[in-house]
């Protein structure tokens, strides 16, 4: 699989398709992370229902924190405190859930 030649509905597929964590974090690292069109994905992921594709969303934007975490739309602790205090949604998914606790 050559990753940059995916479009982002051939990704958003793959994403939402991964069912056991290792699966989604070596799709998100090796691929997702790669992609021409992660920021739009990501944007599009964040506030998604399904749990693959908010930890897609969140992987990358943890990676965005990381890069710059006093830059990135309110920083680290901004971002940290919206996705914990989401008292519903696919951030309570234990998927998802993982994916914050190593980032937060």
């Amino acid at each position: 699989m050559k990753p940059k030649r995916l479009d982002a509905s051939q990704l958003d597929r793959l994403v939402r398709s991964a069912r056991f964590a290792p699966v989604a974090d070596w799709l998100n690292a090796y691929v997702a992370k790669g992609h021409p069109a992660k920021e739009a994905l990501r944007q599009s992921w964040m506030p998604d229902d399904d749990p693959w594709a908010a930890r897609a969303g969140w992987n990358l934007t943890a990676e965005c924190i990381s890069r710059s975490p006093d830059t990135q739309s309110g920083g680290r602790d901004t971002w940290c405190g919206c996705a914990h205090a989401a008292p519903t949604g696919p951030y309570r998914e234990p998927c998802v859930a993982h994916a914050l606790g190593s980032s937060c």
